[in-house]
């Protein structure tokens, strides 16, 4: 998976793009390069679409991703994770990886779809995530 960030609305968001093939150490250094963006803009809201991705990590392997985002714990907690997949399986890693990273007072929220996740990330009256039709099983 290539992944590719950028950032929106003056800096105070981080935008990233998940899509193709992935693994392990390429999602590890993504998330090293966001830590030094964040040392830069602490506190940017961090968006991540991964709907386009293949990549879907072992069990084992979310708890190493979480591992990999508490060594720079104190950078994520200034700020929030917003992750857009669409598959169930990969909803179902997402909210593990949410609980675990909770547990060190990182705060990660899993979508499937781009505009629940818009929704919530302006704060918008009825911002509970929203059914697309595509959501629906």
């Amino acid at each position: 998976m290539a992944y590719h960030h950028c950032f929106e609305s003056d800096h105070t968001l981080i935008v990233v793009d998940a899509s193709g093939p992935a693994d392990y150490a390429s999602t590890v250094a993504e998330i090293a390069a966001l830590a030094e963006e964040l040392r830069a803009a602490p506190g940017t809201t961090i968006l991540i679409d991964a709907r386009a991705g293949t990549y879907v990590p072992t069990t084992c392997e979310v708890k190493m991703i979480v591992g990999a985002l508490v060594k720079d714990r104190a950078l994520f907690r200034e700020t929030r994770l917003m992750i857009v997949v669409e598959d169930l399986v990969r909803f179902g890693l997402g909210r593990m990886f949410a609980a675990l990273a909770d547990i060190w007072g990182i705060r990660v929220e899993v979508f499937r779809s781009m505009c629940a996740a818009r929704v919530r990330l302006t704060g918008e009256i009825g911002a509970e995530p929203v059914l697309e039709l595509r959501d629906r099983v």
